[in-house]
């Protein structure tokens, strides 16, 4: 039985079924290169971020993209000095925000051509770092890979596996937070060559570790001024660091571009068709060490694997990848001379002052990306009664709801479902519900057909990618008892002379006597007094049932030929008390 409709009893919800723990579906994910050179004192040594950093994280977890608004779960930092020192300040600045423990960093220390990270702070030390939510996602593991010095790269690479709250393994993120060798010269250990390294040396990892089909995004400061920026003296054959991150018919191991998931030749530097993707430099003229000339590149990315870009399970939310800020009006110019964006959502800020944050905090602007997390299976059956008659029917009403706690339908994958059952229960059902669905009502029926205690398991799963709480059993335990036989005073489930005499006996008497089983009235209780109602259901009840093998069968006819005289005889008295008439 599939019927979507409500209970046909009219039953009572009973919770059959605890959900898993609390999902948190959707999540915002930011990279962000900071540029912590020259904050600290003395001489740089020590740094922070600079002021307009902070504003801007917050401002970009208040902006509302598909009607999803939300502080950021996961922050890939760039240009941070050290873990326990920039970082942690940057999370104790958040936290006076968001509260204690909102937010926590992660404790990996990669090497840089500047330092190990363990001896003395150096100046010129910068290295990536990740900030993220701790009530939405776990961060499971962390590490740092990739050659330091000569040739190879500058920094290494930083990996981290994080877990969405409430869901498995299926839902895992993979993620490698780089920062690319900048520059443009192409000979043996120079810049091309470096990025071709750091890029060859993320996607060996990613194939060496097995992760070709997870969720895996590669994002941070890649320094690319295009797609093919092919060097031709190379050892990799001259494909560009992104070509090398993306090639493989198979998809084994690739990460892709979600504005060219497809490639193709696209440039990166001065391209106004690209304007409102560009992130570096949002000042004209940089303070300090900060990089000028206004928005005229695009240096940092969020990519993602073929399996964050097929809508099921986790995935990128479509149109919610953009560069925070910046709608194209600026290109070429600093972020806050002339731009005609409007910042959705904004309720600690004014867009203006957001843009002279992002003018003044860094020489980039931060990427950000939302993803739908996967479906949460819900079940929740009606009350089943403790008794059933035997032969009737009922339909027990099953829920089945996509559980994930959105705010909006698009921030979950939708729950795609099947039922069925076992033991003394009847029906199958499959169908889907989105996200705020509201859930699906299934009926499936209970088996009456003999007296007996019956029971069974009702079993709720889904193929939805990464869904949790996936399988779900409901138990279901019933008694079937023998139908109401109207007339059966002495319920032995038969209406005869037995039935008859306990009426006589007993007629007029206001006070049920024992053996007297009143909820075979027609009323299906007493009401008061053993009278005319209680004859009318043996005599026009007389005879049905089955006949009680200890009792001798009656002669046709003799106790329809009697209760049709006292159905004559009393019917015409308005109420008998004492054996006088009354009125």
């Amino acid at each position: 039985m599939s019927v979507k409709t409500l209970c046909a009893r009219g039953c009572a919800v009973g919770l059959m079924l605890l959900a898993a723990g609390t999902t948190h579906a959707q999540l915002r994910v930011v990279t962000y290169n900071t540029n912590t050179f020259q904050t600290g004192f003395p001489d740089g040594v020590e740094r922070f971020v600079r002021d307009g950093v902070v504003p801007a994280i917050q401002a970009l977890g208040e902006e509302q993209v598909n009607g999803i608004a939300r502080p950021a779960d996961i922050i890939l930092l760039q240009e941070q000095q050290r873990p326990v020192t920039t970082t942690q300040n940057l999370v104790d600045q958040l936290n006076a925000i968001y509260g204690d423990g909102f937010y926590a960093r992660g404790f990996e220390v990669g090497a840089t051509t500047g330092g190990s990270g363990f001896g003395p702070l150096d100046g010129g030390e910068i290295r990536q770092a990740v900030i993220y939510r701790t009530d939405s996602v776990q961060l499971l593991d962390e590490d740092s890979f990739g050659g330091i010095s000569g040739p190879t790269q500058p920094r290494e690479t930083l990996f981290y596996q994080f877990r969405p709250i409430g869901y498995g393994a299926d839902a895992d993120l993979f993620i490698f937070n780089s920062h690319f060798e900048a520059g443009d010269g192409t000979g043996f250990g120079d810049d091309l060559f470096a990025r071709e390294n750091e890029a060859t040396d993320i996607r060996d990892f990613i194939t060496s570790n097995s992760l070709g089909s997870s969720n895996v995004i590669v994002a941070g400061d890649l320094n690319v001024d295009s797609n093919f920026e092919l060097s031709g003296t190379t050892t990799f054959g001259g494909r560009s660091s992104l070509q090398i991150l993306s090639d493989g018919t198979d998809a084994e191991g690739r990460v892709l571009d979600p504005l060219f998931p497809d490639g193709g030749d696209v440039t990166f530097s001065f391209n106004f068709g690209l304007a409102d993707q560009l992130t570096q430099s949002p000042a004209d003229d940089g303070p300090g060490p900060l990089t000028g000339g206004g928005i005229d590149d695009r240096f940092d990315f969020i990519l993602t694997s073929d399996e964050l870009l097929d809508d099921d399970g986790v995935a990128l939310i479509p149109d919610s990848y953009h560069v925070f800020g910046n709608n194209g009006s600026t290109f070429n110019d600093q972020i806050n001379d002339g731009n005609t964006i409007s910042i959705n959502g904004l309720t600690s800020f004014t867009t203006a002052e957001v843009l002279d944050a992002l003018e003044s905090g860094s020489d980039h602007l931060p990427v950000v990306a939302d993803f739908q997390l996967p479906a949460v299976l819900d079940a929740i059956a009606d009350a089943v009664p403790a008794t059933l008659a035997v032969g009737e029917e009922f339909d027990l009403g099953v829920t089945i709801t996509n559980a994930a706690a959105v705010a909006t339908v698009n921030g979950a994958d939708e729950l795609d479902y099947t039922l069925s059952v076992a033991g003394d229960l009847v029906g199958a059902a499959s169908g889907t519900d989105a996200a705020l669905g509201g859930g699906v009502l299934e009926l499936v029926g209970l088996d009456t057909s003999s007296v007996v205690l019956k029971s069974g398991v009702i079993t709720v799963e889904t193929s939805s990618q990464g869904a949790a709480n996936a399988l779900v059993t409901i138990p279901v335990s019933f008694e079937v008892i023998a139908a109401m036989l109207t007339g059966d005073f002495n319920a032995d489930g038969f209406v005869g002379q037995a039935d008859l005499n306990l009426v006589l006996l007993n007629f007029g008497a206001t006070v049920l006597p024992d053996g007297f089983d009143a909820t075979n009235t027609t009323e299906g209780f007493f009401d008061g007094l053993i009278g005319q109602n209680e004859l009318n259901d043996v005599l026009l009840n007389f005879g049905n049932g089955a006949l009680p093998e200890t009792n001798a069968i009656p002669e046709p006819g003799v106790g329809a030929a009697l209760g049709v005289a006292l159905l004559a005889g009393l019917g015409s008295r308005r109420r008998v008390a004492y054996g006088r008439e009354v009125g």
